[in-house]
């Protein structure tokens, strides 16, 4: 009775663990996500930029937007620490040559 009591403990904490490790990327991604995607907002929105939608993807974040009446799809990353964008890609057109 104690080796069956003692397997399913075992059991038990091995399936906690696996939801824990499998609910663990949606925890990161619900902390890291909003201020990323403010930023990214903030940065086309400066540049005139309207119908700004912002989808997060696990290695990047995609972005439809309507500048001077044409639409575009854009894929990017945000360093938080500098808050650069890095362009997946090629950069819009309207953006500088050097980094902002």
């Amino acid at each position: 009775m104690e080796v069956l009591r003692a397997l399913l403990l075992g059991c038990l904490v091995f399936i906690a663990f696996a939801l824990l490790l499998g609910g663990l990327p949606k925890l990161l991604a619900a902390i890291a996500d909003p201020p990323r995607v403010k930023r990214i907002r903030q940065f086309f929105e400066s540049a005139g930029c309207l119908d700004i939608a912002i989808k997060p993807w696990p290695n990047h974040y995609g972005v439809r937007y309507t500048k001077d009446g044409t639409r575009h799809y854009i894929k990017c990353r945000v360093e938080m620490k500098s808050g650069r964008m890095k362009w997946i890609g090629q950069a819009p057109s309207w953006v500088a040559l050097t980094d902002n």
